[in-house]
């Protein structure tokens, strides 16, 4: 792809709005990324914030080594530089481990005074939540998020939540989640899990009763709970439960449920939740085996029959 694009016909050079764009939409490769950059360079392209907004997206998505360290160096040079170039930037180094890094763009972000927008924050809690220090920097963004008149905004806040949740504190959590004007299932869902993983079953168990509508993540985040608490038959009524009510069970929650047989020694269910895989034909996460199966081996080797 790189050398071809040495080789362009002057035709495509005289319409580069058309041609950047053409391009980028086949390019993957870090290479030839570099290759369209230089395009955009020589046409006056990349001055433009559309198109250098789509080759920098283009570049923190490639899975090439030193597509992101090319993309920074873009990123600081860019002289038309908006809030979605600063979002991509942010949410790519979240993405890559580089939690310490997003928060300080974040940071350059402010002193630049870049408004910002809804899908600000939630790549900056991913962020915050990798940290050490997450809680004290999730609390400051926090503040930052009421100040910027985004707390009422559902997918900001469900990142905000479960950031909480995951960082222990679930009654910051459900003080955000009373103050919702708006819930949707990933919010009742990323309450009761974090209830759940903390070991409030019965605060999760709560929510999890007044959900009107429950999906296969209410019910397995439920069953995931029981089961990291050694509540292993409670975990296989919900999973009985579930079954009666019809919700499709998917990989998670059938591990879960095996998890729970091995523990009880449950042979006849482990069968029949090992006969529903096999109709189905679905792949489950082979650490199963190792987690829960390794405990008891003749329940494990019942099962596989």
């Amino acid at each position: 792809m790189a050398a071809s694009l040495l080789h362009l016909p002057n035709s495509v050079l005289l319409r580069p709005q058309a041609a950047g764009t053409s391009l980028l939409d086949k390019c993957s490769d870090v290479e030839g990324l570099k290759q369209i950059h230089a395009i955009m360079v020589k046409t006056g392209l990349v001055l433009a914030a559309v198109p250098a907004s789509q080759l920098l997206a283009a570049l923190c998505r490639s899975p090439d080594d030193g597509s992101l360290t090319y993309a920074l160096l873009l990123f600081e040079r860019l002289r038309c530089r908006n809030t979605f170039m600063w979002n991509t930037v942010i949410r790519a180094l979240s993405d890559s481990n580089l939690p310490e890094q997003a928060v300080i763009l974040y940071c350059q972000m402010r002193s630049d005074a870049m408004p910002h927008n809804p899908y600000t924050f939630p790549f900056l809690l991913k962020a915050c939540a990798a940290l050490p220090s997450a809680l004290p920097e999730t609390q400051q963004v926090h503040s930052h998020i009421i100040k910027h008149g985004f707390a009422s905004e559902v997918y900001t806040a469900n990142s905000l939540l479960r950031v909480y949740a995951k960082s222990g504190c679930t009654d910051s959590a459900r003080k955000l989640f009373d103050r919702m004007p708006c819930r949707d299932a990933i919010t009742w869902n990323s309450m009761i899990d974090g209830y759940a993983k903390n070991g409030r079953l019965e605060m999760a168990r709560q929510l999890f009763d007044q959900m009107e509508v429950k999906n296969v993540v209410s019910w397995t985040s439920m069953m995931t709970g029981c089961v990291e608490n050694c509540l292993f038959k409670e975990a296989l009524e919900l999973f009985g439960e579930m079954q009666v009510m019809e919700v499709e069970a998917d990989a998670r929650a059938l591990t879960t449920a095996l998890t729970a047989c091995a523990h009880l020694g449950a042979l006849d269910q482990g069968r029949w939740i090992h006969t529903y895989i096999k109709k189905r034909q679905m792949q489950l996460d082979p650490l199963w085996d190792v987690s829960s199966l390794t405990c008891t081996p003749n329940v494990a080797n019942s099962l596989k029959r």
